[in-house]
């Protein structure tokens, strides 16, 4: 909305504003389809400190974390699949199929274990 109106308000006609109402549509598709897609199914372990991701068929296939960013209610992991496809995945308390808070406070101990592995490495 805020594009739109700040549109209205600029001085923009003709092939200049059809191409940046374009442009503008085309960020709102890619930030739809973002949005829509759902976050992996994680496999966590405190030891050894590993990450997998559960595929459709249940099997587990290694997360090989490379950054790591922890905040109380965020959580953002930078992450290598296999044949090197990487993958930010973005976690929030309720994005947990079990939203407790224990679930969530045992995931950022993992994630304090896990940014200090990453540190050595």
């Amino acid at each position: 909305m805020l594009a739109g109106l700040s549109l209205s308000q600029s001085s923009l006609t003709g092939w200049l504003l059809t191409g940046v109402l374009v442009a503008l549509g085309g960020v709102f598709m890619q930030a739809w389809l973002a949005a829509s897609h759902r976050p992996p199914a994680l496999s966590l372990s405190f030891r050894p400190l590993v990450a997998h991701v559960l595929d459709a068929n249940g099997a587990e296939r290694p997360l090989r974390c490379t950054r790591l960013s922890v905040y109380p209610w965020l959580m953002v992991l930078h992450a290598e699949l296999a044949a090197n496809k990487r993958q930010i995945i973005v976690l929030l308390p309720d994005s947990l199929a079990d939203a407790s808070g224990d679930q969530w406070r045992q995931l950022l101990v993992w994630a304090k274990l896990m940014r200090r592995q990453i540190a050595l490495d």
